[in-house]
């Protein structure tokens, strides 16, 4: 399997690639997977049921593909091919530039090769005629090509000139066991609109945006729960702030593939709004869990699902509040299948073991064909075009030379094959012998490994031979103990001085109470008020506790003054004593209100009131500036904090003075 998606990556083909090589490993083939290295993830990695993964040196240079370079690549992949003895390649993803060129590498060495295409392309823009061509090239000396669908498959066809006898259907599947209902978790009184996608243009997040809107105002009760992330994030977080729809229009964000499931059975239905799709697993995933579908009528979707499991619709914004809405009324009425129903349906419908089935036929028969001749080869490659085949003539050309050059300075007689199965049962059977010469007692272990070697395969470990299971919390003892007093000091065994022990009336911890509890009481404002300190040689400092008394004793000074004085409130916790924090703020509190009193006489709104708090004088000198701009010059005090921010001058001249006076006087009062 050859891919540049793959984990720690998540997606669509990332999980087809896992399920399938799981699948094929159950069947007792060997199936090893080349990708690029992600991270720290580089060289060999062994996955579950000893899946070997190959993490190549090759960085990432455009949406997670490595740089197409095609002969730089051919030395490694060479080496892995001879020294795991491989025989088929099978390629995924028209995007990926390794699953390309590995292809056209093992086509050159003689191997067969299986491509499988998992998107949809057009035909107009430039992305898509890039792409097609590239497609055309790797796919002319293909031995055979899978589809995920029937329009996956008349859109490959199109794109790269191919014969439809050499392209399979094979679908997707999805692990059941993982995607299982619990109507538990939705929400009683709402109905759950739920949006598991990545929020792209190719997605359709435009469509979603547009009804959106429309959709909670006309359904108080509907809610929206989107995860995913992307480009257009930015879009529905702005339609969520224009109609205010916080509340109702829930961002999750970039979701793990383990997580989906439990977003999933929280909502009643899955909008998709894709432009393209070949398959859109996405949408068996939430049938799967229970959830009706709508969707838009694009690609393969229609193929998917039976027709009362899903709700069609033109990639249009009214098509969609239509059918959307037709899928609410239906929820409210009760005429929706089942959770588990639609689970238990959906269950015999796709299987990743059926899908294994499928793909090991095209094996076989990919295995029985003929190896085609260079020259045949050439002539599928000069047919691709009048100057395109040209060039992909003298790239086959080069590759078959520069195979020739390495099978001289790296022969294949010289590459180390991998440890075959055969050696590793040979080293388990002398494992065995000197378990049973040295009378260990490991019989589930002998029982395990002689398994292993009369079915040539490697099963399942045992429960107790788990690495979760090797220390089990009932062999632990039990914890003693203790009631009554501490125990006087032993100086036979404890070598430290007895003055830094207890006082014997010291009390033990009582066994009810809570970690909370615990941490309250051994706090440093509990042990600062204690008369006897128990060990500590430290004087305890003032507490976080007294720091925030003493900001409250302010009279909760405005954001403005804090801001400007940060640093001082930083100091504060080196000083031992809090009072000397309470009259630093004291000083500054004095400055800032004097300052506040000499904005009344430098603006010209009467005397300065007789009150020392900044909150009122704060909103005393907004209150003035107001009643002058409405022309009122009796600016008498009012005691009571009247907040008049709020206020919206509804004459446009009034306004324009508002903004000058202001405009004037944003230098000075920076309330």
């Amino acid at each position: 399997m050859v891919s540049d998606f793959f984990y720690p990556n998540m997606g669509g083909v990332e999980s087809h690639i896992y399920q399938l090589s799981q699948c094929l490993l159950e069947k007792g083939h060997k199936v090893i997977i080349m990708t690029h290295f992600y991270g720290d993830r580089k060289g060999v990695r062994y996955l579950t049921n000893g899946l070997k993964v190959y993490y190549l040196p090759f960085p990432a240079f455009y949406n997670q593909c490595i740089l197409p370079t095609i002969y730089i690549t051919f030395p490694l992949v060479r080496n892995i091919l001879i020294k795991e003895q491989i025989t088929i390649v099978h390629g995924h993803s028209a995007f990926s530039t390794l699953a390309h060129e590995t292809m056209f590498h093992a086509r050159t060495m003689g191997l067969k090769t299986v491509f499988t295409d998992h998107s949809l392309f057009g035909f107009a823009d430039a992305s898509s005629i890039l792409t097609n061509k590239i497609l055309q090239f790797s796919l002319a000396d293909c031995n055979h090509v899978i589809c995920v669908s029937h329009t996956s498959k008349e859109n490959t066809v199109l794109r790269a000139g191919l014969d439809p006898k050499e392209v399979s259907v094979i679908p997707n599947a999805v692990d059941a066991t993982m995607f299982v209902p619990d109507p538990s978790k939705r929400h009683p009184g709402k109905i759950t609109v739920v949006v598991v996608s990545r929020l792209v243009y190719r997605k359709g997040m435009d469509l979603l945006a547009g009804i959106i809107p429309d959709v909670c105002q006309t359904h108080p009760d509907v809610q929206f729960i989107i995860g995913g992330d992307g480009p257009k994030r930015i879009l529905l977080e702005e339609v969520r702030e224009r109609h205010e729809l916080h509340d109702r229009v829930i961002m999750l964000g970039m979701l793990e593939h383990r997580k989906v499931r439990d977003v999933l059975v929280q909502g009643d239905i899955l909008i998709n709004t894709s432009l393209t799709e070949a398959f859109c697993i996405a949408i068996v995933e939430a049938a799967c869990c229970g959830l009706q579908v709508v969707s838009t009528k694009v690609g393969g979707v229609p193929e998917v699902l039976p027709p009362d499991l899903i709700y069609l619709a033109e990639p249009n914004d009214q098509s969609l509040r239509e059918e959307l809405e037709r899928a609410i009324a239906d929820k409210r009425a009760g005429r929706n299948v089942p959770p588990f129903v639609a689970h238990n349906r959906i269950k015999l419908l796709y299987t990743w073991r059926d899908v294994a089935h499928r793909t090991e036929r095209v094996y076989k028969r990919v295995a029985d064909l003929v190896e085609r001749e260079t020259k045949e080869r050439l002539s599928r490659y000069y047919s691709c075009g009048p100057l395109s085949g040209k060039l992909f003539v003298i790239a086959a050309v080069l590759n078959i030379w520069f195979m020739c050059f390495l099978q001289i300075f790296q022969p294949r007689q010289k590459t180390n094959n991998s440890s075959s199965l055969r050696k590793e049962r040979d080293n388990i059977k002398k494992d065995i012998l000197k378990m049973t010469k040295s009378n260990i007692k490991c019989d589930e272990k002998i029982r395990f490994l002689q398994s292993v070697c009369k079915n040539n395969k490697v099963l399942p470990l045992p429960e107790k031979m788990l690495p979760t299971n090797i220390i089990q919390h009932k062999s632990l003892p039990k914890a003693t103990e203790r009631k009554g007093k501490r125990p006087a000091p032993n100086p036979s065994v404890y070598d430290f001085p007895e003055e830094y022990w207890p006082s014997p009336d010291t009390e033990l911890v009582p066994s009810d109470m809570s970690a909370n509890q615990l941490l309250m009481e051994c706090s440093r404002e509990k042990r600062r008020k204690r008369e006897n300190h128990s060990n500590s040689a430290v004087e305890p400092h003032s507490s976080s506790l007294d720091l925030l008394n003493a900001v409250r004793r302010t009279e909760r000074l405005p954001i403005v003054f804090l801001k400007q004085n940060l640093s001082m409130v930083k100091q504060a916790l080196s000083y031992p004593d809090s009072t000397i924090f309470e009259q630093k703020i004291t000083e500054k509190r004095k400055t800032f209100v004097k300052t506040l009193k000499e904005v009344f006489a430098e603006r010209n709104i009467g005397d300065s009131p007789n009150i020392d708090c900044p909150e009122q004088l704060t909103r005393e000198i907004g209150r003035r500036l107001r009643l002058c701009l409405m022309g009122q010059r009796t600016v008498n005090f009012i005691p009571c904090a009247i907040d008049l921010t709020n206020v919206k001058m509804r004459s446009k001249v009034t306004e324009t003075r508002t903004t000058n006076i202001y405009q004037e006087s944003s230098s000075e009062v920076c309330v």
